[in-house]
Order: C-alpha cells, then sequence, then structure tokens
C-alpha cells in the first residue's frame, strides 16, 4: 500500500488552490495566453481543450520549493506532460528540474527540486533568476508547433501560453522557501490501524534497513503508550567482516528539510545506545545523508552506524534541539528516543551494551580515563608533545586536545586549497606562498612559514600530490575539512653519501 494523501485529500487542497487564486483566467491577464474561449485566440483552430488557470501569475517572485499547478479544461493524459510539452525555463533556456505530479484529473503539479548545499543555489529553481512558464500548443500559431499536453480523447491543446515570474535572493531560509507544513519537522512511523507497505519503494514512513536490501526491512511502529516507534527484530551488530549484518536507519519526515550541512548532520540526527553499567546514553558514531526533499511526503535521511553497535543494547534515535525545517523552524528541545530498538546478542552471556569477544573489535569509546577499571588509555606512554584529553567529565566519551588550536582558516577565514588530479603542489617548510580562495579559487596567495599552513580546507583529489620539502616540520591547520584522495607527502631524501675521511 503507498502511503500518500487520499484523493479527497488531494482534491480539496486542488479546491483550496481555486479560491485562493479565484480561478485566475489567464487569457485576461497580461503577459500570458491560454482560456477555454475560442473568441479568444483568432486563427485556432479547436480551442475546447485548453488551460484554465495556473497558480504562478505573470511578475510572481516565486519561492524555490513552491509547486506550480496547472488546471486544464478536458481531464488530462498525463503521458503526455513532460519538460517537452509543460516547460519552465530561465532567461539562458536552462530548464528548471522537478517532477510532475497528477494532483486530480485535470490538474498537474511541478514540484521543483529543492537544493542541497550551504548556498541553496543548486535547486531544480535557481536564485535571482526570470523563468518562464510555456505551455506549448499544437497550433502553428501558438506556441509549440505540435508537441502538446493532450487529454485523454487525445485532443491537443489549441493555444500556448506563457507566463514570467521571478525567483528571490536571501540567505534567509524563511524567504527564500514556502513553509508547506507548519511547525517542525517530525518523523513518520507507521500508525496501530495503517496498513504496512509493500515495499520500501512505496512507503513514506520510517523503518531499518538489513544487509543492504533495500527489500529487507522492518517499519516502526508507533505506540501511543510511551509515544515512540519501535521495531520487533533484533538488529544485526553491522560487523564489518559480514555484510549480511549490517543495517541502516532510513527515517521519513513529514516536511521538507534544511539541507546545508549545519542541519542534516550526525549532530543533529543521532543514534545512541544505552550502556547499562554506566547507566547512561552513549552516542554511535553514524553518516548522515539525506535521500530526497520536497517530495509530497517529505523528507528522507539515511543513517548508517561507521562502527560496530554493542551486542544485546538498548538503541535510539533522537533529534537534537536546533534541527530544523526546509524554511529554518527549529526544534525547540531535544526530542530524545523517538525511535527504539534493541540489538542481538552475538555472544552469550555478555553484559547487555558492553563490547566483548565476539563484538568483531575492540572499541574505545573514551568514557573511561587514566587508571580508572576498564579504561584502554596508556598512562606510561612518553611523548614530547602535550598528551591529548582522554574523555573525562569536561568532555565524556569524546578524545580531544589539551591545547588551544589557532588556526584561524586562513585568509577572510575561508582560504581553500584544492590539489587536483595530476597536479603537483610542492611547499617549502621554510618559506613559501600558497594559492587559495573560497571554494579552492586561486583569488589570493598566503604565506607559509616555518612549516605552518593555516587553512579552512585542505582537499587532495585522487591523482593530486602534495609534497613538502625543507627542513622545518610541515604543520597543516584546517578550521574545515581535510580530505585526501590523492597524496601528501612528508618523506626525506637520500642522502648522496660523506665523502670525508674517517
Amino acid at each position: 500500500m503507498r502511503y500518500s494523501q487520499p484523493r479527497a485529500e488531494r482534491a480539496s487542497r486542488a479546491l483550496g488552490w481555486l479560491v485562493a487564486f479565484g480561478s485566475l483566467a489567464l487569457f485576461s491577464c497580461s503577459g500570458s495566453s491560454g482560456g477555454a474561449d475560442s473568441d479568444n485566440f483568432p486563427g485556432s483552430p479547436d480551442v475546447d481543450f485548453a488551460v484554465l488557470s495556473t497558480s504562478v501569475t505573470p511578475g510572481a517572485v516565486w519561492r524555490l520549493n513552491r509547486p506550480i499547478e496547472v488546471e486544464f479544461t478536458h481531464d488530462i493524459d498525463f503521458g503526455t506532460v513532460s519538460q517537452s510539452t509543460v516547460q519552465i525555463r530561465d532567461s539562458q533556456g536552462l530548464p528548471a528540474i522537478g517532477t510532475f505530479s497528477l494532483l486530480d484529473a485535470r490538474t498537474i503539479q511541478f514540484q521543483p527540486t529543492c537544493p542541497t548545499n550551504d548556498t541553496n543555489s543548486d535547486g531544480g529553481l535557481r536564485q535571482g533568476r526570470n523563468y518562464r512558464l510555456t505551455i506549448a500548443a499544437l497550433s502553428s500559431t501558438g506556441i509549440g508547433g505540435g508537441v502538446t499536453v493532450r487529454n485523454t480523447a487525445g485532443e491537443g491543446i489549441g493555444a500556448g501560453l506563457t507566463v514570467d515570474f521571478t525567483t528571490p535572493v536571501s540567505d534567509d531560509e524563511g524567504l527564500l522557501f514556502t513553509d508547506l507544513v507548519a511547525g517542525p519537522p517530525d518523523l513518520r512511523m507507521l500508525g496501530p490501524d495503517d496498513v504496512t507497505p509493500a515495499s520500501t519503494a512505496d512507503a513514506i514512513v520510517s523503518y531499518v534497513e538489513f544487509g543492504g536490501d533495500p527489500e529487507n526491512a522492518e517499519f516502526f511502529l508507533f505506540d501511543p503508550a510511551d509515544q515512540r516507534g519501535e521495531i520487533e527484530t533484533l538488529v544485526p551488530l553491522n560487523l564489518y567482516s559480514d555484510t549480511s549484518q549490517q543495517l541502516a536507519i532510513v527515517l521519513w519526515f513529514n516536511q521538507s528539510l534544511a539541507a546545508s550541512s549545519d542541519n542534516v548532520n550526525s549532530d543533529l540526527i543521532r543514534l545512541e545506545y544505552f550502556n547499562t553499567a554506566l547507566g547512561e546514553w552513549f552516542r554511535v558514531l553514524t553518516s548522515v545523508e539525506l535521500l530526497g526533499n520536497c517530495s509530497s511526503a517529505g523528507a528522507s535521511v539515511r543513517v548508517e552506524p561507521t562502527g560496530i553497535l554493542p551486542q544485546g543494547a538498548l538503541l535510539r534515535v533522537s533529534l537534537l534541539e536546533g534541527f530544523r525545517d526546509l524554511v529554518g523552524q527549529p526544534i525547540q528541545s531535544t526530542q530524545a528516543g523517538l525511535l527504539h530498538f534493541e540489538s542481538e546478542v552475538a555472544n552469550p552471556g555478555a553484559p547487555a551494551g558492553q563490547e566483548t569477544e565476539g563484538s568483531d573489535e575492540i572499541l574505545e569509546r573514551f568514557a573511561l580515563a587514566g587508571n580508572a577499571q576498564g579504561s584502554l588509555e596508556d598512562v606510561d606512554a612518553v611523548s614530547g608533545f602535550p598528551r591529548a584529553n582522554w574523555g573525562n567529565s569536561a568532555s565524556p566519551g569524546a578524545l580531544s586536545a589539551s591545547f588551544d588550536f589557532d588556526g584561524t582558516g586562513g585568509a577572510g577565514g575561508d582560504f581553500d586549497v584544492v590539489v587536483g588530479p595530476g597536479a603537483m603542489l610542492v611547499v617549502d617548510t621554510e618559506f613559501d606562498l600558497v594559492s587559495g580562495g573560497p571554494g579552492g579559487s586561486s583569488s589570493s596567495n598566503q604565506a607559509v612559514i616555518n612549516g605552518r599552513m593555516d587553512v579552512r580546507n585542505l582537499t587532495v583529489q585522487e591523482g593530486g600530490q602534495l609534497v613538502f620539502i625543507g627542513s622545518n616540520t610541515a604543520s597543516i591547520l584546517a578550521t574545515g575539512e581535510v580530505r585526501v584522495d590523492g597524496l601528501i607527502s612528508v618523506n626525506g631524501g637520500g642522502n648522496f653519501g660523506v665523502g670525508t675521511l674517517q
């Protein structure tokens, strides 16, 4: 069973739209043409099938996620609706990316694809652009000249339509996007009376996927008694050595999400386990990926553990305060334990929530430091460098530097260095100049003195090489991300030999 809006609900939404826009007849608006009255289309052979109204009006400032709806005078053959027959293009001729759907027999909807980057600049509709909606016509006197939307009787549109509109420019999510669902994001789960979907492809509710097989899954069932979702199956331990024992949690939300990296991440969407020995919840390291956004159902996020799960442990998914929807409405307080499930026991008799023989790893949580019982910290190790802070009351469950990090992000705080495929960047640790800038642009130069390289992001792409030479230690201070798919070399050169006596 596909979890989608009932037809009656979709019909009521379409009716609400007609009321809101007063069934705007486009042939009466400047800058557009269309409608069902043949007197308005001289020379057109047949305008019985025509555009009745559209939600976008001439000159409108249209938000990036707002659907565009078009109603026709007859029932539509949806198979004839495409980017060719319903065109939305910017002034450079680039098409808007998105999906078409059928709201009712006579109304289609175009849902623009939502942006996925931190600047909201890569979506189906781009910021600050002029767009034109064009409905192609069958008539040579109309727009399109042949390929057109057709009704169920096979008749094409007798006259075309154009509507020009623009998109906003802003750093404010509330000005860029339309809030289609009131309130902050909420998880979708199966209700007690809901029918279980036949497959995950039909699901818009949260589930656990097993063994990398999308169809091997169990859906979370909402329990009204404790207000959380649960599954009955014990989940495997996500073993490195056995892919069939790996898992992922797919979360479905009731609305679109702010897609920036400061929102969709493992800090705000957390997988946690309960350590029975300490009586505390600890974070499970995960990767978090936005799978889909701005669909009619909302958004989906994939959460994958990056390590082995503790056996026989209670696990939960929590949303932390500040997690927000597409227009910036945040969760006001942390919602702990929205989803609950348990891991299986690979080694019977092992204490619940603790790693033991048979867990496929030695897992260090940095929860116990120094000589505390159970700590793995080597307190006798000798080093010329400051010792790291092994998780303590100030930073439980973490390993952190014991000194202040003095990286600045380089010139302007956004100095990014990118070494591309086949390129070699040689840096002398005595003194050198390195080119960089936002996004890896070579917009400025920065001095490397005594081997200190101060950047925001450093990327060495596959096939690229960053080579340090000189007598000083090479130090890279990065406030953002260091990604090495190529090579960083700090090897010393071979000595040519000593040509002296004794």
